[in-house]
């Protein structure tokens, strides 16, 4: 009978691995290029063009420091 030997159930065997490997390759790419498209996101938002009085302003905006730390600070970098 064909397909009853041992040489069919070590394929069988290698072939499950084979897409095993395949499978957790791909979901780590995956992952992989996630954290990727994130961190980039995320640099992208970190401008290094920005002054003191920018960043005091967004503090400012969250609220974050109150109107008299910000004038306070406004006169300081002035």
């Amino acid at each position: 009978m064909t397909g009853l030997g041992m040489g069919n159930w070590l394929g069988a065997t290698v072939n499950i691995i084979i897409l095993f490997v395949t499978i957790v390759a791909i979901g780590g790419g995956t992952i992989a290029l996630v954290v990727w498209l994130v961190r980039q996101l995320i640099q992208r938002d970190n401008n290094p063009n920005k002054t003191a009085f920018d960043i005091v302003k967004e503090r400012y905006a969250k609220g974050e420091i109150n109107k008299e730390q910000f004038e306070q600070i406004k006169k300081d970098l002035a």
